[in-house]
């Protein structure tokens, strides 16, 4: 995607038609725990995670009304789940013009979020949909898990991309640093989640400051037998990320992934951020919801128009971290 305002303005012109913000839910307070000095808390236990980003984003509490007969998810809808301590805000095919993001049933999950990608429509902003869930805070190492569902049928075409985690200098988010725009090292950085080769080939895809060309690297998910994974249509999938910070200015970052709890890739040696002062100030503090048929060619679109799913949004401190928050309490 471009370096530009574009997904701004098109947030503004979305927000023009707000008919459907209800109940944003707020956040939740960290218990206390009663009597005794206070306690130092660890390196790990300082990671703990803000109460805000620890709530699990579901879909249940959308429901048609009066505004929203078909149950649309919207622009103020996806704010309240994911940005409501937010002012400024920014989505793709959340608007009434667009409607490519719809709340309905599913009979073994219940309301979930189904995106639609067009016929012969390839690109984020043509296809499929994306926001930020920014964080209240920034994390050295941390999880992102998600439920995704392609439907039967489903023609994954060349390429695609699904959400994942990442991180920038600023507040506006790091769409930035995906669509062929390589990290320095200095401004930001993303991992997400591509399909490949036409096949349900599934990988993790890594825009780092030392990667090999313009875009990102791709990691191909494999099974403990060393067999490529390629994911199911109609079926459920449990999707788990852990991306470790590097040092700043050493090659030491780390990205994980899972699919219904077998782990199935490892990547090290990774630079996300210099020993600069800019490059000291990332941190993993944004999850970039971005799904959308491509790549940037013809042959990326798909034949029919289609549909994916997507259900409990979490973030998790890796397990490490989280023993040792709680032995700090």
């Amino acid at each position: 995607m471009a370096k530009s305002i574009g997904p701004l303005l098109l947030a503004l012109a979305g927000s023009l038609v707000v008919f459907a913000c209800s109940d944003p839910l707020g956040p939740t307070e960290p218990s206390g725990r009663p009597g005794g000095p206070p306690q130092e808390l660890s390196i790990q236990a300082v990671q703990a995670l803000d109460p805000d980003d620890a709530r699990v984003r579901d879909f249940e509490r959308w429901r048609p009304n009066f505004f929203n007969r078909r149950n649309w998810y919207t622009w103020p809808r996806a704010r309240d789940d994911f940005n409501g301590h937010r002012l400024l805000f920014w989505a793709i095919g959340l608007s009434f013009l667009e409607q490519r993001a719809r709340v309905v049933g599913d009979a073994a999950a219940g309301r979930v979020l189904r995106i639609k990608y067009p016929a012969h429509r390839y690109g984020a902003r043509s296809s499929g949909a994306s926001f930020p869930w920014i964080f209240r805070r920034g994390y050295e190492e941390l999880q992102l898990e998600y439920r995704v569902k392609f439907e039967g049928g489903f023609r994954f075409t060349t390429s695609g991309k699904l959400p994942g985690l990442c991180g920038a200098t600023d507040r506006i988010g790091c769409y930035r640093y995906t669509g062929g725009n390589k990290p320095n090292g200095d401004d930001g950085f993303s991992v997400r989640v591509v399909w490949l080769n036409g096949d349900g080939l599934m990988g993790t895809y890594v825009y780092h400051a030392d990667q090999a060309g313009k875009y990102g690297d791709i990691f191909v998910w494999r099974h403990a037998n060393g067999d490529p994974v390629r994911i199911t249509r109609g079926d459920w999938h449990a999707i788990r990320l852990r991306v470790k910070m590097n040092d700043p200015g050493v090659a030491n970052g780390e990205a994980e992934a899972w699919m219904d709890d077998e782990r199935v890739a490892l990547a090290t040696g990774l630079r996300f951020r210099d020993d600069s002062r800019a490059g000291r100030a990332i941190k993993i503090n944004e999850m970039y919801f971005n799904t959308f048929h491509g790549g940037d060619k013809p042959s990326d679109a798909p034949p029919q128009t289609q549909y994916s799913y997507f259900d409990e949004f979490r973030l998790r401190l890796p397990p490490q971290h989280a023993v040792v928050a709680e032995l700090e309490r």
